[in-house]
């Protein structure tokens, strides 16, 4: 791995706290992630587009993962506000939402156990 990717890799680390809280504190379908944390949204979009091109297979998942979560956050807000929180649309975008968040821990403990190991 090379520096860029490894400082990408340390960016995401200081943003998923705030996505966590995001995720536990705020209303499902009113996470405005890009309009409240324009910042760490741009900040998290271009090292997870770094990651995601990697030649490691875990940085690349990682990063792979880390766009799905907040692509699918982006889908709950659009979903909910379209549908209402309690359609049957936005319970299947928890779903999608909750295996997003699932993986991006999955690849992010595999990633530490692999690469920083």
């Amino acid at each position: 791995m090379d520096d860029k990717e490894l400082e990408a890799v340390a960016s995401i680390q200081a943003c998923i706290l705030l996505l966590e809280q995001i995720l536990t504190y705020k209303r499902f379908g009113n996470y405005q992630f890009q309009g409240l944390f324009p910042k760490e949204h741009a900040s998290w979009e271009k090292d997870a587009s770094v990651l995601k091109s990697s030649a490691n297979h875990f940085a690349s998942r990682l990063g792979y993962w880390s766009q799905k979560l907040t692509d699918e956050m982006a889908a709950s807000d659009r979903i909910c506000a379209k549908y209402g929180e309690k359609s049957r649309k936005a319970r299947q975008q928890a779903d999608r939402l909750k295996n997003a968040a699932d993986g991006l821990e999955k690849a992010y403990q595999t990633f530490m156990d692999e690469v920083v190991r």
